[in-house]
């Protein structure tokens, strides 16, 4: 009995749930230990964050697809000699990028926002170049390994749900919402529950660019320009040393929900139907990809 619920006979590895939770563990370690040391509490934090769980993440995703999966990267959706997987990417990027414009013109339009310019790149060109690029890598890398965790985590889901006799809907939602949930845990530490409940939605939405095409290139593009956006172009808040322009805030209803969160989530969903358009168009139709739930050992 307990070799059944550690083990899978018929595919000769681990069940899905245990391989999800090694990754985790691989990735989570490293990060909790650095971050107990008091790593991220100097310096630029996203910057850190990025460099440091990129590479966990990044690394414990191939080595538990080699070695506990017996899987190729590639059954991930990571796919990068493919034509079709860059036009997914930069149509991903250019929704990000449209999806959080939306939210910026929703705060103009209610006015509960107002468009400044920053003056960062007028004291200092050359410092503001530099603050622009590391936050451009920063977010780019974010995109990546958030969304290859992600990947790991439907594909790793699905696999093991589908034994249980559940349509490919089902499998694909509930392996979507359990997804969801670890993005949810690894943002208890930088959010109140609407921010929260923000992430959930955000999480289940990129999550179905990766059912609905058995890639992780849509889901990482959007999610690399929209962080990029609202943290350089159109900085939320208050100006930072690489933001072009900073949105100040006022006038905003003290929504229970949390108002700002609340127009996030209505701008991810004009993402969602940029997002679903195109893969109408690429595919024919919106599905979710049998691929997902399909198991080929590693050759």
């Amino acid at each position: 009995m307990q070799k059944k619920i550690l083990w899978n006979d018929a595919e000769q590895r681990l069940r899905a749930g245990w391989r999800i939770l090694i990754q985790i563990l691989l990735t989570a370690v490293p990060l909790a230990v650095l971050g107990l040391s008091g790593f991220y509490s100097e310096g630029n934090q996203s910057s850190r964050v990025a460099l440091t769980a990129g590479p966990a993440t990044i690394i414990s995703v191939v080595l538990c697809s080699r070695f506990i999966d017996k899987r190729k990267i590639s059954d991930l959706g990571v796919r990068l000699g493919e034509k079709a997987w860059w036009a997914d990417y930069g149509f991903g990027a250019l929704a990000g990028f449209i999806s959080s414009s939306a939210l910026v013109l929703m705060l103009i339009f209610l006015g509960w926002g107002e468009v400044v310019v920053s003056n960062q790149w007028r004291i200092d060109v050359w410092a503001f170049i530099g603050s622009f690029l590391i936050a451009l890598l920063s977010y780019l890398i974010v995109g990546i390994f958030e969304e290859l965790m992600r990947a790991y985590q439907i594909k790793n889901a699905a696999e093991g749900l589908s034994r249980k006799q559940r349509s490919l809907t089902g499998v694909g939602l509930l392996a979507v919402i359990l997804g969801a949930l670890w993005s949810v845990i690894g943002h208890l530490s930088s959010g109140d529950p609407p921010f929260l409940v923000y992430i959930l939605v955000t999480a289940v939405i990129y999550g179905l660019y990766i059912l609905w095409t058995g890639k992780a290139a849509l889901a990482m593009g959007i999610h690399f320009a929209w962080d990029l956006t609202l943290s350089t172009i159109f900085q939320l808040g208050a100006a930072s040393e690489a933001s072009l322009t900073y949105i100040r805030l006022a006038g905003m209803p003290d929504f229970q929900f949390g108002a700002i969160n609340l127009l996030g989530i209505a701008a991810e969903l004009s993402g969602l139907l940029l997002v679903s358009l195109w893969v109408w168009k690429r595919e024919g139709r919106i599905a979710i990809q049998s691929s997902l739930t399909a198991y080929i050992p590693r050759a």
